[in-house]
């Protein structure tokens, strides 16, 4: 789960980058910040788990 989400978020990064078009901008900042949320909740799981 982690390995998908650390690609998304590298992928959205890198079209970030490469892309300037307004419209895509947009949706790649919102699937970028969730993505990191998601990822923040998955690992706040994880942690839990181990306790």
């Amino acid at each position: 789960m982690q390995n998908t989400l650390n690609a998304i978020i590298g992928f959205t990064k890198i079209a970030q980058r490469e892309i300037k078009d307004e419209s895509y901008s947009y949706y790649l900042s919102k699937i970028s910040d969730s993505s990191n949320l998601l990822l923040n909740i998955v690992n706040y799981i994880l942690d839990i788990s181990k306790i």
